[in-house]
């Protein structure tokens, strides 16, 4: 992951600040389970960040981020790992166990909203990347994620 991070620093700006090992620990015991290796790789060079995509800014989760959506039921909704947000509401996450049709630890872009009357999330989900390693260099190589 860091040499990714340094091969493609012109659209992966990391925080200053890497995740120490209490807060990855914080953030597996809520979630129950270890964090995929990518993303817990990630978190070691900076603790949030962004990706500048061609057509939109990506915020990176900060590790209490993370802890946050976990405790609030997101993980459990979305039956994986979200790891970063944009302005418009479109979420990308991690699917941990490749029950979205893909292999495990897939990357996808994820649109939802809630409907009122019922309450229902509605979901647009496209499949990025095999990992958060290929999400990161796709987007480093110029490709764009929507």
């Amino acid at each position: 992951m860091e040499t990714l991070a340094k091969a493609h620093s012109d659209v992966l700006e990391l925080s200053e600040f890497p995740v120490d090992d209490e807060d990855l620990e914080r953030v597996e015991e809520a979630l129950g389970h270890p964090l995929p290796d990518d993303l817990r790789s990630l978190l070691r060079l900076g603790d949030g960040g962004t990706l500048q995509l061609p057509h939109a800014v990506v915020h990176l989760a900060r590790a209490e981020q993370l802890a946050e959506w976990v405790g609030a039921g997101v993980h459990d909704e979305l039956d994986a790992i979200p790891f970063a947000h944009d302005a418009s509401g479109t979420v990308f996450v991690i699917d941990e166990r490749g029950e979205w049709g893909g292999v495990p630890g897939g990357v996808y872009r994820v649109r939802s909203a809630r409907r009122a009357a019922g309450r229902v999330a509605v979901r647009d989900a496209v499949r990025l990347a095999d990992s958060l390693s290929d999400f990161i260099a796709h987007v480093g190589a110029g490709r764009d994620a929507f």
